[in-house]
């Protein structure tokens, strides 16, 4: 028997043959810095879909670079997205403290 190492991604959780693969994959992870909304709160038109959330947000990373987000669904306490939204939460959670 031949004992096998495995490293991980501690952003991601995938697993590499190498430390080196894992560290380079923890670094192209970044954090997410600041949360702007593209325009004025109201002024987008997606009718009842969004539920009262921004149908857009502009995401501001700590490498100085920006991703715009849509609005694909929502968590509610008792609906079918829930369980879905939570755990990913809680993984994730941790990259944005």
């Amino acid at each position: 028997m031949k004992a096998v190492s495995m490293y991980k991604c501690e952003k991601c959780g995938r697993v590499y043959e190498t430390e080196s693969e894992a560290e380079k994959c923890e670094n192209l992870h970044v954090k997410p810095i600041d949360v702007k909304l593209p325009w004025p709160w109201g002024a987008s038109d997606c009718g009842h879909y969004c539920k009262g959330f921004p149908y857009r947000v502009v995401v501001k990373f700590e490498n100085n670079r920006y991703a715009l987000y849509d609005f694909k669904w929502e968590s509610t306490v008792n609906g079918a997205n829930k369980e879905l939204a939570d755990e990913w939460y809680r993984r994730k959670e941790s990259e944005f403290k």
